[in-house]
């Protein structure tokens, strides 16, 4: 492969991932990102790497899963 061509590949993936992940992937801290990307997607299995254990379960109440707290 030429290097305009790798460019251009890596252009393209580069594009393709800040598109599927929107706003959240200008956040530089790892823990509001995982928020972030949990709440777009509807996915609270993405807030398991958070580990304050509150921000974690925000969370997931926020990505569409119920409060194991009653």
């Amino acid at each position: 492969m030429t290097r305009t061509t790798i460019l251009a590949v890596l252009g393209l993936l580069a594009g393709i991932s800040s598109a599927a992940s929107g706003e959240c992937a200008s956040i530089r801290d790892e823990d509001l990102r995982r928020q972030c990307l949990a709440e777009e997607r509807q996915d609270p299995s993405t807030c398991t790497g958070i580990g304050n254990a509150e921000d974690r379960a925000l969370c997931r109440e926020r990505a569409g899963q119920p409060s194991l707290e009653q």
